[in-house]
């Protein structure tokens, strides 16, 4: 099942956005670690094979995340093939605080990641990570703030 089949009447996605590679370059980094741990520890071969398919792993996991802007909601999908999903939505009328944080790395790369809260909660409910341009985001969801 797509987003598209789960929109409402009158709903149109405004954007459709996902992770940016260097917002994965922590996992990357890791994956690489790992790799030359057990290329020390047991060959060379068996390292490459790790680092190969980590790297594998982290890139489906990043492709997969897709975050959409309607003009009704925010929406979070994260569908793994046929093995899981999970969407997160929150309507606008229930959005309360919206954070945009961007590290030196992600400033210089105009990366960056929105938070959002919504009514009743004091946890980051729904996350936009490491996506590109986030200022045009941030503004496009605080324009339907407003007329929500």
């Amino acid at each position: 099942m797509s987003v598209d089949e789960e929109l409402g009447k009158n709903e149109k996605i405004l954007q459709v956005t996902e992770p940016h590679q260097l917002s994965y370059i922590g996992q990357y980094f890791s994956v690489v670690l790992i790799g030359l741990f057990f290329l020390g520890l047991f060959s060379a071969l068996f390292g490459i094979v790790i680092m190969l398919l980590g790297t594998l792993l982290v890139e489906l996991v990043r492709r997969n995340n897709k975050y959409y802007v309607t003009n009704k909601r925010i929406i979070h999908d994260f569908t793994f093939y046929f093995l899981m999903r999970k969407m997160s939505n929150a309507f606008y009328d229930k959005l309360q605080d919206l954070h945009l944080t961007q590290g030196l790395i992600e400033r210089l790369f105009d990366l960056g990641t929105l938070s959002f809260n919504t009514a009743g909660s004091h946890v980051i409910e729904i996350k936009f990570k490491g996506i590109k341009n986030p200022t045009f985001t941030k503004k496009l969801i605080e324009e339907h703030l407003r007329k929500s």
